[in-house]
């Protein structure tokens, strides 16, 4: 049970980090000449939302030290993960393209925003992934 709270902090991180992109896109779109200030929201919003997903991985690396899991325990949550980390994957790119129809500048910046976003949508999977890997191999 302790390695599903990794998965269940991959699928918050990567919903709560694609939702806030989406609506920085929205407002970027929207509103052009307040980039920068849509940008400093979709931060302070992406802090707001890895803390509990980081605390979610921190309390698993506890309860799980010194434990013993099965190297099958580790399917479910890294099927998840893995499905968390393509999902995100494809809705950014998706998103990238049907927004890279504006001006040259906004584009560019949509697609600054969309690599940022993919780095940190896929950051809390990998680190749960590892160290459940870490967990099941000790």
């Amino acid at each position: 049970m302790i390695l599903y709270l990794f998965a269940l902090a991959a699928v918050i991180a990567g919903i709560g980090i694609m939702m806030i992109y989406r609506q920085t896109l929205d407002a970027i779109i929207e509103n052009p000449e307040k980039m920068a200030e849509a940008q400093q929201r979709f931060f302070l919003r992406i802090a707001f939302v890895e803390v509990l997903p980081i605390l979610l991985v921190i309390v698993g690396f506890v309860l799980g030290n010194g434990q013993s899991f099965q190297q099958g325990e580790i399917l479910i949550p890294a099927v998840i993960m893995i499905a968390i980390v393509c999902f995100n994957v494809f809705y950014t790119l998706s998103q990238r393209t049907q927004a890279g129809r504006n001006a040259e500048k906004v584009a560019e910046n949509i697609r600054v925003l969309a690599m940022v976003t993919l780095s940190l949508s896929i950051s809390i999977p990998l680190v749960s992934f590892i160290i459940m890997w870490v967990l099941v191999n000790q």
